[in-house]
């Protein structure tokens, strides 16, 4: 703002730039926490315009007008002094607002940036597990599992008959392959809602892809076993790893699932036959 009375333009872009991205860009490639540059940058803003101005009253410096850019910034200061006094108000609907300009940036092609706006929402609501998982869909998205994973966890900490934090975990470890992990969680939301026919449908697609993922080490060992590529000793002990029965309860174990949600909610039939049709035309492709 100073650059800007004083009628340099280029200087208080810069400044205002930096303030403004440095929060936003560090944190998509470094680990530096934000919160120091953007105070360096500040005081070395403040620190020219004052230099700037000393030399104008010195008339050691033209002065010739404000820059046009001096009484937008000065409105977007009362819009944020406003802003911050409805969070301190109201902290709980400023979360709020926050997390949605948060959403409308995730569904962006540059999904990254919408992180920074959601920590500022659980700063103003850290209890709000809405506001969390939003977050962590986001992570997820974009990779950054472990940092998911830690949000997850004190939302699960926070409310322990939440079973949205839950299945959330479930489905993110049966993303990444960890089917029985993913079983863990999803039997301990049945534990919380027993009668909820979408969490037996996801602990059936787990123990079906448990099955399907069975099946396949037993198609391989077999494969392996016949080409002779075994040696003597691999090929004696071979045989013992090759157990169908278990496959085939891992499958029955995802029948039963899976036949609990549709006595539960006969709608969602279609989707599990879906679900058992995809995975069964994996198993006759291997």
């Amino acid at each position: 703002l100073g650059q800007f009375y004083n009628g340099e333009t280029v200087k208080g872009i810069l400044a205002l730039a930096g303030v403004l991205g440095l929060p936003l860009l560090l944190p998509l490639w470094t680990t530096i926490d934000p919160f120091i540059p953007v105070i360096l940058v500040w005081t070395l803003a403040i620190l020219d315009a004052y230099l700037s101005a000393r030399k104008i009253n010195r008339l050691q410096k033209t002065f010739r007008h404000k820059s046009l850019l001096f009484w937008p910034e000065t409105a977007c200061l009362i819009l944020i002094a406003a802003f911050i006094l409805a969070a301190a108000a109201a902290p709980h609907v400023a979360a709020k607002s926050v997390s949605v300009a948060a959403g409308v940036v995730a569904d962006t092609k540059y999904p990254a940036y919408a992180v920074p706006l959601y920590e500022s929402a659980i700063l103003l609501a850290p209890n709000d597990t809405a506001i969390r998982l939003e977050k962590v869909r986001v992570l997820h998205y974009i990779g950054r599992d472990t940092e998911a994973r830690s949000d997850l966890s004190y939302a699960i900490a926070t409310d322990p008959n939440d079973t949205a934090p839950l299945m959330m975990t479930g489905n993110l470890l049966y993303d990444n392959g960890e089917y029985q992990a993913s079983i863990n969680y999803f039997e301990k939301a049945l534990e919380l809602k027993p009668k909820e026919a979408a969490i037996w449908m996801r602990k059936g697609d787990a123990q079906l892809m448990i099955a399907v993922s069975e099946m396949q080490k037993m198609r391989e060992q077999y494969k392996t076993l016949t080409t002779g590529s075994y040696s003597a000793d691999a090929a004696s002990t071979a045989p013992a790893n090759i157990d169908a029965f278990e496959s085939m309860q891992s499958y029955r174990d995802a029948m039963t699932a899976y036949n609990e949600a549709i006595k539960l909610d006969p709608l969602v039939s279609v989707e599990i036959s879906a679900h058992v049709l995809a995975s069964t035309q994996t198993m006759v492709e291997m």
